[in-house]
């Protein structure tokens, strides 16, 4: 029954609350993982040029001086390259590597490790990848493992949304922390524990993030999956630590854009923390904080609701759901809203608005979830959502419902999602790069070979792109039946209360309206009181407070 509403609400907050924690994005092996901070270049990044400001040694920069012709096909190439001829110098060591001759042999690892370089001149980093990867590949016994470290560090800047990018630079954790430069240390031992949280292996995750250093900038970042590793080990004490640990900082530790919507997400974690714990007055506190116009700052008010819901200050949560409803923010998917409604009318006993409320649910939803229900059906496999992410995004589509459009969008916003459409652009783009190179090498066997490499990358990461919203859609559609299902609950019981205080009424002889409980909002001394006349104003967004009074005996 529901006649234990709220209680029954605070269970499902609490798990609701950590569940949010843990963010929307996931990895390429649907694995969910936390809204992340842009992939923003480090303080100093800018030593690292084209080429990552890595120096090259005194051995690497000889040329091979050998008399084989294989030898001067290499020295040819680097030869190229100190002119600046990269294509040129790909084509070269393209044909070193090609090379049936035995004395190719000890030059192919250098030739590997050239190549990936000329590409990266290029700007081809996914090209640039297949040649670093396969030296990865062969692990500590390619003469060039431990050098392709940077540049593999290198290479997950440039194309944050490859999604195999920090299984690869995993693999040279068995060369940290002694064997790699100590200018690098810091960003290696933050990217091995952003991988190891994406793999689960939580207590691995931590032990890297503690080793990066305060004055790096990668410090502020390693706070903050901190924070979130705690909260996946349900540890709230030190994660709220680590969240403290950050907003000190003030931005500081990162980059300035980095350093501010670090501070907005560490203040939302932190309040999500103190919610599933039941310090409430402490979540509100730390949602209230987060400033209109963030990018969290919709899901901050929304979220707020449950708080002051909690807190029986009902009139406070439905000014904020009021601020939801305006036309501000009509794209935006908050369906537990009407749901959040619909408990406090019941909550008041006032039952005909517990209706209008999941009447007006329904309007919008009912229709939204028959449309994804056939989306499931006339979509099997994750090309198919490909293409569906494509309409969704164009401006130009005229046979696209527009309401499932806008929903589409705001679902798919996290940064898993935005980061993966990116690496798909950007293999399209080396695609093109490649084809505007010179002809002889677009038409050569180096060209022919690169093209059939990218068209499959580029199958992959369209592939990866659709199953991410696959899943997200699949997900959408779950919590919209689940919502359904709890709507019609809130009705039945709506229905059943309804029906109980009447019989109550009829049997005393009381029967007709029941008078208000006088219940007056009133403002704080520092608030002045205008009464809503229909229209929003930006600046009263977040302030509202609802008058309801109970109905209740």
């Amino acid at each position: 029954m529901f006649d234990d509403s709220k209680s029954m609400m605070v269970r499902a907050s609490a798990l609701v609350g950590m569940a949010l924690m843990m963010g929307v994005s996931s990895s390429a092996a649907g694995q969910e993982v936390p809204e992340q901070p842009a992939a923003a270049e480090p303080a100093g990044a800018e030593s690292w040029g084209d080429e990552g400001g890595f120096e090259f040694d005194t051995q690497e920069a000889q040329p091979i001086g050998e008399s084989t012709p294989v030898a001067r096909l290499m020295d040819e190439g680097l030869k190229r390259f100190a002119r600046e001829d990269f294509a040129g110098a790909a084509s070269s060591f393209w044909a070193v590597l090609q090379d049936p001759d035995i004395s190719a042999d000890a030059i192919r690892p250098r030739a590997q490790f050239e190549m990936g370089k000329a590409l990266m001149k290029l700007k081809m980093y996914e090209g640039a990848t297949v040649f670093f990867e396969e030296i990865v590949r062969s692990g500590p016994v390619h003469p060039y493992f431990e050098a392709t470290a940077p540049w593999m560090m290198l290479l997950s800047r440039r194309v944050p949304g490859d999604p195999a990018m920090l299984s690869r630079i995993a693999a040279f954790g068995a060369l940290f922390p002694d064997r790699i430069d100590a200018k690098y240390r810091d960003e290696m031992a933050f990217l091995l524990g952003q991988n190891a949280f994406n793999q689960g292996e939580l207590e691995s995750a931590l032990s890297y993030f503690a080793l990066v250093s305060p004055d790096s900038s990668f410090w502020a970042r390693s706070l903050y999956y901190k924070g979130i590793t705690y909260v996946r080990q349900y540890d709230a004490q030190p994660a709220v630590d680590a969240f403290k640990a950050l907003l000190a900082l003030d931005g500081k530790g990162a980059e300035a854009n980095e350093g501010k919507r670090l501070n907005e997400m560490a203040m939302l974690a932190m309040a999500r923390t103190f919610y599933s714990t039941g310090e409430f007055e402490k979540s509100l506190r730390l949602f209230e904080g987060i400033p209109l116009g963030s990018s969290t700052w919709l899901d901050a008010l929304f979220e707020s609701s449950w708080a002051h819901f909690q807190l029986e200050q009902s009139n406070r949560a439905l000014g904020n759901l009021h601020s939801l409803n305006s036309p501000f923010f009509s794209a935006q998917y908050y369906p537990e809203a009407p749901i959040l409604q619909a408990v406090i009318l019941f909550e008041s006993c006032r039952y005909t608005g517990v209706r209008k409320t999941l009447d007006l649910f329904d309007d919008v939803y009912a229709p939204l979830l028959q449309q994804l229900e056939a989306l499931a059906t006339e979509r099997t496999s994750d090309l198919d959502y490909f293409s569906f992410y494509e309409a969704s995004e164009s401006t130009l589509t005229t046979d696209f419902d527009p309401r499932l459009q806008q929903i589409t969008r705001a679902a798919l916003s996290d940064r898993s999602v935005r980061e993966a459409a990116a690496f798909v652009r950007q293999v399209e783009s080396e695609r093109a790069t490649l084809s505007k190179l010179p002809a002889e090498v677009v038409a050569g066997p180096f060209g022919q070979y690169l093209t059939g490499k990218l068209d499959a990358e580029l199958g992959l990461a369209q592939t990866n792109l659709g199953g991410l919203v696959r899943r997200r859609m699949e997900r959408i559609t779950g919590e919209l039946r689940t919502k359904r299902r709890e709507a019609e609950a809130i009705r039945v019981e709506a229905d059943l209360s309804e029906a109980s205080l009447l019989k109550i009424q009829k049997a005393s002889g009381a029967v007709g309206e029941v008078p208000d409980v006088v219940s007056e909002t009133r403002p704080e001394w520092y608030q002045m009181a205008w009464p809503f006349e229909k229209e929003y104003w930006r600046d009263e967004l977040g302030h509202y407070s609802y008058h309801i009074a109970s109905k209740c005996r």
